[in-house]
């Protein structure tokens, strides 16, 4: 509760609430006021928008880094554009042909048996990617959900949070320093890449 928002304070926690339980009052009366025609995850600043508007979507882009899609139907998921893969962090499969349906849904590559549709999967992914598909059946008796990726429950917690601004990001290198009071800070150095 006493961590700025850029570090994963609660901004993030009510961005989460707002997407994993819609039909809340909450959820409803910021639907109603900022994203009556969209989604949450599409919704924008408005008009003139409140302190706690603007820190859920503060807290909606640390949100948007470790959030996924589970599968289970299929139909409300995009394959191209929807993160629903999950190695080390949630992403897109790639694509081996040359061209791409973009309007492509998950439901597409599911058999009407409820299992993955292996032949149809080996001409557009590549064997990485379809290991790591295969190992989260799908299940047609549920719609596709969203969840977060790095928690056993699937749900956000603001320890998650922050541990995902403390991870370093590609082409970082944190240092430890101990500066002249004797307290440590984390410092960043970014690699020269060439």
């Amino acid at each position: 509760m006493c961590k700025k928002k850029n570090d994963g304070g609660l901004g993030s926690k009510q961005a989460w609430r707002l997407l994993s339980n819609p039909l809340s009052l909450v959820s409803r009366i910021y639907k109603s006021r900022y994203y009556a025609k969209k989604s949450f995850l599409e919704a924008g600043p408005s008009y003139r928008p409140s302190y706690a508007w603007r820190s859920i979507l503060h807290g909606r882009e640390l949100l948007e880094t470790g959030l996924m899609k589970a599968i289970g139907n299929g139909k409300d998921t995009d394959v191209w554009c929807d993160k629903w893969v999950f190695d080390e962090d949630p992403w897109r499969p790639i694509n081996i042909q040359r061209t791409m349906e973009i309007t492509m849904k998950v439901a597409n590559l599911i058999q009407d048996d409820g299992t993955w549709d292996l032949i149809r999967m080996q001409e557009i992914f590549t064997p990485g990617d379809i290991s790591k598909i295969s190992a989260f059946p799908p299940n047609l008796e549920v719609g596709d959900s969203y969840i977060w990726a790095y928690s056993r429950n699937d749900a956000y917690s603001v320890k998650s949070g922050n541990w995902i601004v403390s991870k370093p990001r590609p082409g970082e290198n944190f240092l430890t320093q101990i500066d002249q009071e004797g307290t440590t800070r984390k410092v960043t150095r970014f690699r020269q890449g060439y």
